[in-house]
């Protein structure tokens, strides 16, 4: 059986602070909409430049309502893909 670890952050500064314990190929799920106008797709390209290069964009829209992310793996819907 293979295991795993979850961390969940409420804000992205406290992601940031943390991100030297985690390797740069750990794979990051960010939500679409963190609240007070702050857009996981923008913070996700800061996620990026840190050197993380497997990122996923959660949210309830499909691919096509946002722009070409780069930066970005895939846009994804909000069930944790463990959950098959």
């Amino acid at each position: 059986m293979k295991s795993f670890f979850i961390a969940s952050f409420t804000n992205p500064a406290d992601f940031f602070k943390q991100a030297d314990q985690f390797s740069r190929d750990t794979p990051v799920y960010i939500d679409s909409s963190l609240g007070g106008d702050v857009k996981g797709e923008d913070v996700s390209k800061d996620i990026y430049a840190l050197g993380f290069k497997t990122s996923y964009l959660a949210t309830g829209f499909k691919k096509d309502h946002f722009p070409e992310m780069p930066w970005i793996t895939d846009v994804v819907g909000k069930r944790p893909p463990f959950f098959k």
